[in-house]
């Protein structure tokens, strides 16, 4: 279980209005703000020296909007040879965006302020691999993959522009920027 807390402050300048106007102003301690809870088993069943497979199964859900995902795994890896194997695998995996995509508000006049975000899903992925392993020498190896991703569920802006949300990562200290 993951908790965020988190403080999101930012403003806009508005030119012959007020100046800077506030674009976010919102913070969450770690207790009152949203969960992520994830759950995820795998087993491996070994059929012989030679063939294995690992299935699992991934479970998420973020606790804001209340969206979630039952993802399967399942790799499979076969020795071909006394040096070489195969492999293949495949795995559904979600996640979601920063804490400011979800808390960003939108002021309308007679309604106040609203978090136009809040409701987004999780962002999604379908990964599938294929690779191939081989000892060339004593301590040489070489390992190929071959590698497809299909996205969906991503967020998307009404208007047309060159930032994409999947462009954006986890900020990792003071002062990181996504952009």
């Amino acid at each position: 279980i993951d908790r965020f807390g988190y403080r999101l402050d930012a403003k806009q300048w508005k030119e012959g209005k007020e100046g800077w106007l506030p674009v976010l102003d919102n913070s969450r301690t770690v207790t009152d703000g949203p969960g992520l809870y994830r759950m995820f088993t795998q087993v491996a069943y070994r059929f012989s020296d030679f063939f294995e497979i690992k299935p699992g199964i991934n479970f998420i859900c973020f606790g804001l909007n209340d969206s979630w995902s039952v993802e399967p795994r399942f790799g499979a890896s076969w020795k071909t040879g006394p040096r070489t194997s195969i492999n293949a695998g495949y795995g559904k995996h979600s996640r979601i965006q920063s804490m400011a995509t979800y808390f960003i508000e939108t002021v309308y006049d007679d309604d106040g302020p609203v978090l136009t975000n809040k409701e987004l899903g999780l962002t999604s992925a379908h990964h599938w691999v294929a690779g191939f392993d081989a000892m060339a020498g004593g301590h040489f190896r070489i390992k190929t993959e071959a590698y497809y991703l299909y996205l969906y569920n991503d967020p998307v802006e009404q208007t047309h522009s060159y930032y994409s949300m999947l462009n954006t990562g986890a900020e990792w200290g003071l002062n990181t920027h996504d952009f």
